[in-house]
């Protein structure tokens, strides 16, 4: 069996380090980490900095003068562990699944399989081993991450008149109605989900009536239930026409029994 064999030139330089840096540091005796590196740091320096024997200049001379020119830039991002998972199906609304998230890519690949290269920060899509989409991880499930360029053109059209329509919608009905489809179009990180919400808003209003819509906004955002389940439920349940019945029973009850309350008898009035 063969053994290795030394590279001269490396064990040499192993050597030079040894003695040059480690050797007049083996009694001291260090209390951190930051503590060692500042001398190594040290060492290093006065190791690169010496000039040579046979040859002129020193390490760092030859270094700034010949290997430096050659050197690339480092990323811009540092490298991530990264993981994959392969053949998932785009849906027909042209995003992917993963992490209980919505990725999207381009629109013409629809139903078509991709492979998924994911890191703890980014999630990076491809097609036949072309990037096709690159995207920054979700973190929140349930929510999207959809690029414009994306889209149909037809959905482009819908997305850049229909929210201004929505709020003129909403501004005729009243205050609340406009807040609530405004925390739907313009706060809310998942664009799509928000605007196929204020559509629902304002088809709950035709057939419920803007005015009673207005009276659930109120009431909803009282309570700082915005999500369209709670609106549909408020709805259905009549919720608050419930709370007001019984906010109105307590108050008629408090006055008719407060011990300050004394009542007709006590004035000799027949009630």
């Amino acid at each position: 069996m063969r053994k290795p064999k030394h590279k001269a030139k490396a064990e040499v330089a192993v050597k030079i380090i040894q003695m040059g840096i480690l050797f007049p540091l083996r009694n001291r005796v260090f209390f951190s980490l930051e503590e060692l590196n500042l001398e190594l740091r040290k060492g290093m320096d006065r190791l690169n900095g010496h000039k040579f024997k046979k040859i002129q200049g020193s390490r760092l001379e030859r270094f700034e003068s010949v290997e430096q020119k050659a050197l690339k830039p480092l990323p811009e991002s540092p490298y991530e562990i990264c993981d994959w998972r392969y053949k998932v199906r785009v849906g027909d609304d042209y995003h992917v699944e993963h992490g209980k998230c919505f990725y999207s890519v381009p629109h013409t690949l629809r139903g078509e399989r991709v492979d998924l290269r994911y890191t703890a920060t980014m999630l990076e899509i491809m097609h036949k081993n072309k990037r096709v989409a690159l995207h920054s991880l979700i973190t929140e499930p349930g929510r999207n991450s959809t690029h414009d360029e994306h889209r149909p053109t037809a959905h482009l059209r819908v997305l850049e008149g229909e929210p201004k329509a929505l709020m003129d919608w909403a501004q005729s009905v009243g205050g609340k109605t406009e807040e609530m489809i405004n925390h739907h179009l313009e706060t809310r990180k998942d664009r799509t989900n928000g605007l196929k919400t204020a559509r629902r808003i304002r088809s709950l209003a035709h057939a419920y009536g803007e005015s009673r819509i207005e009276e659930v906004c109120i009431y909803a955002l009282s309570l700082n239930m915005t999500a369209l389940r709670n609106i549909e439920s408020i709805l259905k349940q009549s919720a608050d026409k419930q709370a007001h019945a019984i906010a109105e029973a307590n108050s008629t009850t408090v006055r008719a029994t407060h011990e300050n309350v004394r009542g007709a008898d006590y004035f000799g009035v027949d009630s």
